[in-house]
């Protein structure tokens, strides 16, 4: 499917109140913020929490000098920034991309890093999916038949007085009604773990749970932010 031009034209041309509100809002930012980070816009691909740490080691490799990662860092103009974490500026989306061709050394510097990344990521593999359940703890109350049962037939381990129960939160009240929520209302901010222990605090159970519902919403719906 092809851009349309005339679209893209008169969007541009555009004076409406929300376009002004967020072209106020991106100026004070200093900009509109990127939607990758200065990693995953190097690496050309998308990079997963878990995969940060490969990353950031490949930045830190011997194969790149001190400098030259000073270098790549101040010519993007990663702001705010600290020389001694070169995982914040790496894993940022306050930079600038630049306009004009990227010069010649720190091209050198981008390609040795992706050959490095690309090595380290393969080593740790795809990473895993997330689980849809949380884990319950429940206790137990055994009757006398049950732990003499037990002790005739594990006479060395102990008669466990707990049980699991795998709750699976995606199929729960709280996280159907927040996911309806957040589908129909776009401006709308993910609730947080409290807010969800608050609202449906008696169904819901306890803060684990919460917390799953909380993080796998704010994983769907990475454009609502809290205001």
């Amino acid at each position: 499917m092809g851009i349309d031009r005339e679209l893209c034209r008169k969007g541009g041309l555009s004076r409406s109140r929300a376009k002004k509100r967020a072209a106020r809002i991106n100026g004070r930012k200093g900009g509109r913020e990127q939607s990758r980070t200065l990693a995953e816009r190097l690496l050309r691909r998308r990079i997963a929490e878990d995969q940060q740490k490969a990353v950031t080691a490949a930045f830190k490799d011997f194969h790149i000098t001190y400098r030259e990662r000073d270098a790549l860092i101040d010519f993007f103009d990663v702001l705010p920034w600290d020389k001694h974490s070169d995982h914040d500026a790496l894993h940022s989306k306050s930079y600038k991309w630049p306009r004009a061709r990227i010069r010649k050394d720190i091209l050198q510097t981008i390609r040795i890093f992706r050959i490095l990344a690309v090595e380290g990521l393969r080593k740790i593999g795809k990473p895993k999916p997330p689980k849809d359940y949380v884990v319950q703890w429940i206790a137990e109350e055994r009757s006398d038949a049950e732990q003499e049962r037990w002790y005739h037939e594990n006479s060395t381990h102990p008669l466990p007085r707990r049980r699991t129960n795998h709750i699976y939160f995606r199929d729960t009240a709280a996280y159907k009604h927040f996911d309806n929520l957040l589908s129909l209302d776009a401006k709308r901010a993910v609730p947080t773990a409290e807010e969800i222990k608050d609202a449906f605090g008696a169904q819901v159970g306890f803060t684990k749970l919460c917390e799953a519902i909380a993080d796998d919403l704010k994983a769907k719906y990475p454009r609502h932010e809290p205001s």
